[in-house]
């Protein structure tokens, strides 16, 4: 790969890493930073073909621990993010009981 694409490369990378830390869907992170869907989309494919800051391709649960009953929306930390390696996030007021999320992962698994 010459200098010129090694950079191009780099700054894409660079990109898809923030907007993955974003947390915003892709079309926000661009219209934020004055980029294409489309194009932001190919590098995240091309960087996950070339294994380049790539993910396993798992759903990665945060803050979520087993339950029994929701948490009110308003108690500290109550909120839920599921964040897919394509760029979806699925947001939750409160935490779902334990086995709507056991029964999410093992359809996301079957799948």
């Amino acid at each position: 790969m010459d200098g010129k694409r090694a950079m191009r490369a780099a700054q894409w990378r660079a990109h898809v890493s923030a907007w993955r830390d974003s947390g915003q869907t892709q079309a926000a992170y661009c219209a934020a930073h004055g980029l294409s869907v489309s194009t932001l989309g190919y590098w995240i494919s091309r960087l996950r073909e070339d294994g380049a800051g790539a993910d396993d391709g798992r759903l990665t649960l945060v803050a979520a621990r087993p339950m029994t009953t929701l948490v009110a929306p308003s108690a500290a930390g109550a909120e839920l993010t599921l964040r897919s390696p394509s760029g979806w996030a699925l947001v939750l007021g409160s935490r779902p009981p334990a086995a709507w999320l056991r029964e999410l992962l093992a359809t996301e698994r079957a799948e």
